[in-house]
């Protein structure tokens, strides 16, 4: 089973804007569809490991970035289920 998490943004131009600075700093992040049952989104999320969610929700609050919302996503297969988590 694959698990990972997800930041949500309002707009593309955010999570575009959020990766590229965090990949800079030498975060592994990536950019990923939000899953179809996020339905409040821009379609794009940032895809980031659990130890990482603390430092980077502290950078992109630093960028002035607002995130919607911060996911966890347990893929197996092609079944996917994603749970709503509380922002650190």
């Amino acid at each position: 089973m694959d698990v990972f998490y997800i930041f949500t943004f309002d707009s593309t131009q955010q999570a575009m804007r959020c990766e590229k600075e965090l990949k800079a700093e030498g975060f592994t992040v990536r950019i990923i569809p939000t899953p179809r049952e996020i339905t409040a989104s821009c379609g794009l999320s940032l895809r980031f490991e659990k130890q990482d969610q603390a430092v980077i929700q502290q950078k992109v609050d630093e960028q002035g970035l607002e995130i919607l919302g911060v996911y966890r996503v347990e893929k197996e297969g092609l079944k996917k289920k994603v749970f709503p988590v509380e922002k650190e």
